[in-house]
């Protein structure tokens, strides 16, 4: 059995490398998305994230036994750029990220204000006495 000498500064780079390299890949998948905005359609951050991580641990296994520390390296980035893309993905299920929704927030009118003409042909915005700003 070999002797591990604990934490190396070839173990930390690889480490930092490892996380870092996956970070970057998904700063660079949000900045190809924010520039072309097709790329949603086709969920491109989530097919990166979700299958293209483990794709990333798949290929660093299958290198393990030859390169091992560019195995850890490439194992890494993909384990970082699943967990985060798993994360944002929950999130924004669960609602804990807020996702993008209206701009504006539309409100009835002041009481005793008509709605402008032709906007609402069938109903009027008018409020009751009773019913102030905030239950609207």
């Amino acid at each position: 059995m070999a002797y591990d000498r604990g934490i190396t500064k070839d173990k930390l780079t690889v480490w930092a490398g490892g996380l870092g390299g996956g970070k970057v890949a998904t700063i660079l998948t949000n900045l190809a998305e924010a520039n072309v905005p097709e790329l949603a359609n086709y969920y491109f951050k989530e097919l990166v994230g979700l299958i293209g991580g483990p794709a990333a641990v798949a290929l660093a296994w299958k290198m393990s036994a030859r390169r091992p520390m560019l195995a850890d390296l490439l194992g890494l980035a993909g384990i970082e750029m699943f967990i985060d893309r798993l994360a944002k993905v929950a999130g924004e299920q669960l609602g804990f990220i807020a996702s993008p929704g209206p701009q504006a927030f539309l409100r009835a009118p002041p009481p005793g204000t008509h709605p402008t003409p032709g906007h609402w042909p069938y109903a009027t915005q008018q409020r009751l006495p009773f019913q102030s700003d905030l239950t609207w």
